[in-house]
């Protein structure tokens, strides 16, 4: 019986939510480039997150780096996330995201972060490209 419950609490840490994912780890930095100015990019990605069900952490526009947290869903036990802006040009903007479970126990990734990340970044480029 004791066992059993070691299996059982041994899988649970192996089915519930996901593991790290870094879409400028996967991604060539022409993928992560925006065309748009880092002030423009910075305010749409402030707007952008509540509306994603992501509260801001902390947010210091001198580094250009938030700190933000994804909530509960189906999927996951929760996001950390970290989104770094970087000025290419005065035009172009490259921006980092990382996610990481908030659940510091996940051993296994379902592609939950992933989704998420690109398709955050993906909505940041389409209402920041829109502004130029």
């Amino acid at each position: 019986m004791k066992t059993g419950k070691i299996i059982l609490i041994t899988l649970m840490f192996f089915l519930t939510g996901c593991a790290h994912y870094s879409v400028t780890a996967e991604r060539t930095e022409e993928a992560n480039t925006i065309v748009a100015p880092i002030e423009v990019v910075w305010q749409k990605t402030i707007d952008l997150l509540p509306n994603e069900g992501i509260s801001v952490i902390t947010s210091d526009k001198s580094t250009y780096t938030i700190k933000a947290r994804k909530s509960v869903t189906v999927w996951s036990w929760g996001d950390d996330l970290t989104i770094k802006l970087y000025s290419r040009t005065p035009q172009k903007t490259i921006v980092h995201i990382e996610a990481h479970p908030a659940l510091g126990t996940t051993l296994v990734g379902w592609g939950h972060q992933e989704r998420m990340t690109v398709s955050l970044f993906e909505k940041i480029k389409s209402i920041s490209e829109a502004e130029r």
